[in-house]
């Protein structure tokens, strides 16, 4: 009887140690998907910024074309009132 209640009580220390390892490693897991998880909104926030960075400089270049473009028709309108004038005489040199 003695040593019945000796072995059931080493299996349930025994059960006790698996929960406890099954606790733990499923401590680690979690603990890893927190560091994963807020690695992953890091470079989240990264993209974001990096993006919009992008947005700003192609606002940009979008606008200094804009610009060039504006004046490359204001030349060409130039150049061509030029034309019609020396064309119809109205131009002398």
């Amino acid at each position: 009887m003695a040593t019945e209640i000796k072995q059931e009580n080493f299996m349930l220390q025994l059960k006790v140690k698996e929960q406890e390892e099954v606790i733990k490693s499923n401590y680690e897991v979690i603990n890893i998907y927190k560091e994963n998880n807020l690695q992953l909104q890091n470079n989240q926030q990264e993209a974001k910024n990096q993006i919009q960075e992008m947005y700003g400089q192609l606002l940009g270049v979008s606008n200094k074309a804009t610009t060039y473009f504006i004046i490359a028709i204001a030349v060409t309108i130039i150049l061509v009132l030029f034309v019609v004038l020396v064309a119809t005489g109205n131009l002398k040199f």
